[in-house]
């Protein structure tokens, strides 16, 4: 039986953090999606949710509910851990498990090796942050990087063509060019891809730090990546896989990027 979704939001300094929220359970599921997506896309996980468990899915900002009363304010992954730990749900829960979908692992990864209180385990799939991309890097981790951003996001034919250049070095792949120029097409969907990044800029993992946690805290992790995924590759894996650790368990679904898409067997990913 699906549960019945709750959508909402809470107050704080600088405006609204939106959620979605489903069953009534004490084992919370604390879900966070990918680029450009909205805590909607988790609401069928409220068909799959034991008894015992509870869906809490946060919109980021600028997405669903989710509001900053000035759109260039900066959260800090303090702020947001927070935020997060004022929620209801997750003040009253037994025990939560992070659940990130592509740009959501990043931020669940960084959020692991913020505070590790209470996860009990977590789930990525298809996540971002196991390699870091150098053209990623300069453009939201460096200063002349995210100057040329700024000055870009109003004249979007500079970013375009910058992006088909570096596709035609190699230095992103076909696949992932075409998502970047879907998302740089012109001054508005420009703007937002810069405040993401500028946003998102201090949510990159330190992966070697995530796996001693993972270790020290012996959290089991599912990886889920997508056998045909061109964005987050399979082979991606490995640089969370190596040194191999007990506690990380992988599936390697059919498919490509969009996991969730494709079908949603929490059951499995739960064992």
């Amino acid at each position: 039986m699906k549960a019945a979704l709750l959508h909402d939001r809470i107050k704080f300094e600088h405006g609204y953090l939106g959620y979605i929220q489903a069953g009534e359970g004490r084992n919370v599921i604390l879900a966070f999606p990918g680029y450009g997506r909205s805590a909607k896309d988790f609401e069928v996980l409220a068909e799959h949710l034991p008894a015992d468990h509870s869906l809490l899915a946060i919109d980021y900002f600028g997405e669903g509910d989710s509001v900053l009363d000035n759109p260039e304010s900066i959260i800090s992954l303090k702020e947001l851990n927070d935020l997060i730990r004022r929620l209801p749900a997750v003040k009253e829960s037994e025990s939560i498990i992070l659940l990130g979908y592509s740009l959501g692992g990043r931020v669940v990864m960084t959020l692991f090796n913020h505070s590790q209180e209470n996860i009990s385990r977590i789930i990525l799939l298809a996540p971002d942050g196991l390699k870091r991309n150098p053209v990623h890097y300069f453009l939201s981790g460096t200063s002349a990087g995210r100057a040329l951003f700024a000055f870009s996001s109003e004249h979007p034919k500079i970013i375009s063509s910058i992006v088909k250049g570096i596709t035609n070095l190699k230095l992103i792949n076909d696949k992932l060019g075409k998502f970047v120029l879907s998302n740089t097409s012109n001054s508005g969907t420009l703007n937002k891809v810069r405040l993401t990044w500028k946003n998102f800029a201090v949510f990159w993992p330190n992966l070697k730090q995530f796996k001693k946690l993972v270790d020290k805290t012996n959290t089991p992790v599912t990886l889920v990546m997508g056998k045909h995924d061109r964005i987050i590759k399979p082979v991606f894996a490995n640089y969370l896989l190596n040194p191999s650790s007990k506690h990380v368990k992988t599936f390697i679904a059919e498919g490509g990027h969009d996991l969730i898409k494709q079908g949603f067997p929490f059951a499995d990913w739960l064992k």
